[in-house]
């Protein structure tokens, strides 16, 4: 595939699922005095809705981090976990329409009360489903960030050892985090399978069907996917630097890390052309041969 219909591509999905999170957002956001579990459906919409804004903005955004955006989403199948939100948000939107039907932007009505109360299991079903896709999203946007923070910075520095230093420390707390993540998810898969057919009931009763226990099991199964992805591509990435091409004209430029040598950390350097008396270099230089080079002093 087109590298560049990948990030195309996942901005168009996350569009649609932003947009159907926003109209599910806004359907309970007008239902005065709901109860509690819908209430809790409110901020996790929001929640979700704040997390599919800024992947969606970074995407767009990113155009100086292009190539580095398009290597991590061939990586990560984010497009699932994007669809998988549209859905529950879908479902959840239809869902939500039939149990209010008599109720007003003024009032909950005691009669959409009462049913809301007797599915409250159904919707708080959705609510895991939905909160499990936010966090699958959130973890995976927060890795993106840190590999074009780690991948894409035009370092001129003495102190960029440090800095390698200080980014090491996020790496490692976001595998951690989706370490944790892939760990819940599975606990819940299991769960999830662990429940007998012979204690589901049908879709006309607020008994759990067999059908939508297994639209939870293989919802799951996606989002653990989309998690052990990230989780590769984080631990991949964590020991990474790749830099584009740089052209510098009457001017100095230097790609690479300064100060502490870092062995564990593999580069990849695009075309340097430097023209005009200019001063660049790629690579690892200690703070003192830089400070020579360049004319600056720690």
């Amino acid at each position: 595939m087109d590298p560049l219909s990948v990030t195309a591509g996942a901005i168009s999905i996350a569009t649609f699922a932003l947009q159907s999170c926003m109209a599910a957002h806004e359907l309970v956001g007008r239902l005065t005095e709901a109860p509690k579990t819908i209430a809790h459906s409110k901020k996790l919409l929001s929640e979700t809705h704040n997390t599919l804004e800024g992947l969606r903005d970074t995407l767009i955004s990113g155009s100086e981090s292009t190539f580095v955006l398009d290597s991590v989403l061939q990586n990560i199948n984010l497009s699932i976990a994007l669809k998988s939100t549209q859905s529950v948000c879908d479902e959840f939107g239809e869902t939500i329409k039939g149990f209010t039907k008599h109720s007003t932007d003024l009032r909950f009505s005691s009669r959409d009360r009462l049913a809301v109360s007797f599915h409250e299991s159904k919707i708080s079903r959705f609510n895991q489903q939905l909160g499990e896709c936010q966090s699958t999203i959130s973890l995976a946007l927060v890795s993106i960030n840190l590999q074009v923070l780690r991948s894409m910075t035009l370092i001129i520095s003495s102190r960029t050892s440090e800095d390698i230093q200080g980014l090491d420390g996020r790496f490692t707390a976001q595998e951690t985090a989706l370490v944790g993540l892939e760990k819940q998810l599975c606990d819940n898969q299991t769960a999830l399978q662990a429940i007998s057919l012979d204690n589901l009931g049908d879709d006309a009763t607020d008994s759990w069907s067999a059908a939508e226990r297994n639209l939870s099991i293989a919802l799951t199964t996606k989002l653990r996917d989309v998690c052990r992805e990230t989780l590769a591509t984080t631990r991949a990435k964590h020991t990474g630097q790749s830099f584009g091409d740089m052209k510098v004209e009457k001017s100095m430029a230097y790609q690479g890390i300064v100060g502490a040598a870092q062995s564990g950390v593999e580069q990849s350097f695009g075309t340097l052309t430097a023209t005009d008396s200019s001063t660049a270099a790629q690579g690892q230089m200690d703070a003192s041969s830089f400070a020579m080079m360049f004319g600056r002093r720690r």
